[in-house]
């Protein structure tokens, strides 16, 4: 399928010293039908000039400027506009191998329904590297194999099929046929929304085995990864949505999946608050009043898959014992660690 045009869109906001290593393997990519959308979204930091120089000098590069409105605004954005049967997503601190985007295709079929999805390397700051995958066996999946998959995708520690929009080739209009549940406010997990709805209606889903041609830079200064004051916040309304989803697709026991996806996201809020700085007794507060507003403590006891990971360990251990003394000691342990 060499001559299938391809759509890969990079969502831009201050992107900064790492924005040349991600266009520049954009424009490195063995497969040659490509067409590289990089949207500038409200950048403030000579961002959108960069992008601009870049398609200068390489007419298969697009940009567009727009308002800033968040992550999920410009890949939006870039999507509604791309004019590839498939779309590819990058973000701006990352970057693929040369053969990425090649190894991906050469497992497409052309249909309108299917998602191409491969793993990933975390890049550390300090050099070390991690290959992520899916906990499902590689292979392709459709028919009965593809509903028991898609029953599978809520509610676990480990991911069954890894659920970020990026690492993957999407068919176009799989993907613009999904947006509904997506809310551009949600600014973290917002990849859920959109890629929840595509994998439960898709028709063929393929795990690419041993392709790692994705690179996550691991920063510790992105929002990701530094305290969040809105994360909370961000997460009861991602839970709502994630509810509506598993409803909607009349997911079996699709309530209670999504609670237990739920309580991994809020996981994710807990850690947030016991890494950051500050008063102690507020923080000790904060968290005794979450762990309850969020039902966490039901919500362990009725989920029969226990903690495999040491920190879902000590975070289950706080969830049932949400005293200050296992508060001042799990926080001393995730501060330790760093």
């Amino acid at each position: 399928m060499t001559d299938t045009l391809v759509s890969i869109i990079v969502p831009v906001y201050n992107a900064g010293s790492y924005l040349s290593p991600c266009v520049e393997s954009l424009t490195s990519q063995t497969y040659r039908n490509i067409e590289r959308i990089l949207v500038d979204d409200g950048s403030t930091d000579g961002s959108g000039k960069v992008l601009d120089a870049y398609a200068a000098k390489d007419a298969g590069i697009r940009v567009i400027h727009k308002k800033n409105g968040g992550l999920v605004s410009a890949w939006k954005r870039g999507a509604a506009e791309a004019s590839g049967r498939y779309v590819m997503f990058v973000d701006s601190d990352d970057w693929i191998d040369p053969d990425f985007a090649e190894r991906l295709m050469a497992q497409a079929t052309g249909r309108d329904d299917e998602i191409i999805s491969a793993g990933y390397v975390i890049e550390r700051e300090n050099g070390k590297k991690q290959e992520v995958l899916s906990s499902a066996l590689p292979g392709i999946y459709e028919g009965e194999k593809l509903m028991e998959l898609q029953n599978e995708l809520l509610g676990h520690e480990s991911r069954r099929v890894i659920l970020s929009r990026c690492m993957k080739l999407i068919s176009r209009k799989l993907l613009l046929a999904n947006e509904t549940y997506t809310d551009e406010s949600v600014r973290m997990g917002e990849d859920l929304t959109v890629m929840l709805p595509c994998l439960y209606t898709c028709g063929r889903l393929v795990l690419v085995d041993g392709c790692f041609g994705y690179h996550y830079r691991f920063v510790d200064t992105s929002m990701v990864h530094r305290y969040n004051p809105y994360l909370y916040g961000n997460i009861r309304k991602l839970g709502e949505i994630l509810t509506r989803i598993a409803e909607d697709f009349d997911i079996p026991d699709g309530k209670t999946k999504a609670r237990r996806e739920y309580y991994y996201l809020m996981c994710l809020e807990l850690k947030n608050q016991l890494r950051r700085d500050g008063d102690e007794k507020e923080i000790e507060k904060t968290i005794k009043n979450e762990i309850r507003e969020a039902e966490m403590p039901e919500i362990l006891r009725e989920n029969p898959e226990k903690p495999a990971d040491p920190a879902g360990m000590l975070l289950a251990h706080l969830v049932r014992h949400p005293g200050t003394a296992s508060i001042r000691l799990v926080r001393w342990i995730f501060r330790r660690a760093g």
